[in-house]
């Protein structure tokens, strides 16, 4: 007997493991072995645990971690409200396609701003500057001033929206010193303008229409104490979903003017 009480040793022509001792629970004889060849493959049997392990290892880890789920169009939503809440712009940017959603609404404005150029009172209303450049538009054949005055209305109302989420405006938390935000010929558009918390109140009605999804919010703004309903389309954009238009711009331009109406003759 050897190796402390196990049985008599193989011979090390059958020991695999080379190590001396315990090979299948029976204790070896290496002793034949040089010193040299015995440490490589005591080394080389060690290499291979620990590979065998490691292996192992990530198997385990690997199975136990889920992959990462797509954001659905709600978690989506959720993120613009978090952009608002954090003064996030690239954040918002990243959940709202600034450029086309704003494009959809000065779509609306400026066809809004012909019809009321039509009328004498509309036009005594307007500033002299705005007036003079929708004149040139109300019998749709003049297609460059029309699209040169969509862009500057579009890059007013995107550093409008802009500075009202990184001055922490919209989020209800203005800042002691507030983000400045550049004049432009149509700054005072947006003198009226509410600035006040913007919150997604709810997030109903959600479809997958194709490859796009639709969503209906309610939004509330603090400045005015209203809640407005705002219809979107999202689109994928990786895993995740971007809006890409507000689908009742008008009947909110509409209630939007109305409300302008009524506050201008309360004054």
């Amino acid at each position: 007997m050897s190796c402390h009480g196990m049985p008599d040793p193989l011979p090390a022509s059958l020991c695999a493991s080379g190590s001396g001792c315990l090979w299948g629970g029976v204790p070896c004889d290496t002793s034949g072995l040089s010193h040299s060849f015995h440490g490589r493959n005591t080394m080389s049997y060690l290499i291979r645990i620990v590979g065998a392990a490691l292996i192992g290892v990530v198997v385990l880890v690997a199975s136990t971690i889920p992959a990462r789920a797509a954001e659905t169009p709600e978690q989506a939503l959720r993120q613009v409200q978090r952009a608002i809440d954090t003064s996030d712009t690239a954040l918002l940017q990243r959940y709202v396609d600034l450029d086309a959603v704003i494009g959809g609404a000065v779509d609306v404005f400026v066809q809004t701003l012909v019809r009321q150029a039509s009328s004498k009172a509309g036009q005594g209303g307007m500033a002299p500057m705005l007036a003079m450049m929708v004149a040139g538009m109300q019998d749709g054949s003049d297609a460059q001033a029309a699209q040169a005055m969509k862009m500057l209305v579009t890059g007013e109302t995107r550093k409008f929206v802009l500075h009202g989420v990184a001055s922490g405006k919209f989020a209800g938390k203005p800042r002691k010193e507030p983000v400045q935000q550049d004049g432009g010929l149509f700054s005072p558009l947006f003198e009226g303008a509410s600035t006040g918390r913007k919150e997604i109140r709810s997030i109903t009605d959600v479809k997958r229409t194709g490859d796009d999804a639709t969503a209906a919010l309610k939004v509330y703004d603090f400045g005015n104490e209203e809640t407005y309903p705002v219809n979107v389309r999202l689109v994928p954009v990786g895993d995740s979903w971007r809006v890409r238009e507000v689908t009742n711009v008008k009947q909110l331009a509409d209630r939007v003017r109305r409300e302008a109406a009524d506050q201008q003759t309360q004054e």
